[in-house]
């Protein structure tokens, strides 16, 4: 899906884009503005499953290819 319409869709949905900025690698980065009693959306895949839900696309959630640890911890095996 295109930034153009992810953000006509999170517009559609009550979610105003407060800028649009192209960055070099040719990605568009969306400032969306959330409203506080929509904490669901305050994350990439929250957005994601939004757009998703309202083009009637499916959501593909990324799958981690690294095991993330606090304080630089050995990761469990």
């Amino acid at each position: 899906i295109s930034a153009a319409d992810a953000e006509k869709a999170l517009t559609f949905c009550g979610f105003p884009i407060e800028s649009a900025e192209v960055l070099p690698s040719g990605d568009t980065m969306l400032d969306v503005e959330v409203t506080s009693n929509r904490g669901d959306v305050l994350s990439h895949i929250g957005v994601a499953r939004e757009v998703a839900a309202s083009t009637g696309r499916q959501l593909k959630l990324p799958t981690p290819n690294h095991t993330f640890t606090w304080f630089n911890e050995p990761a469990p095996s």
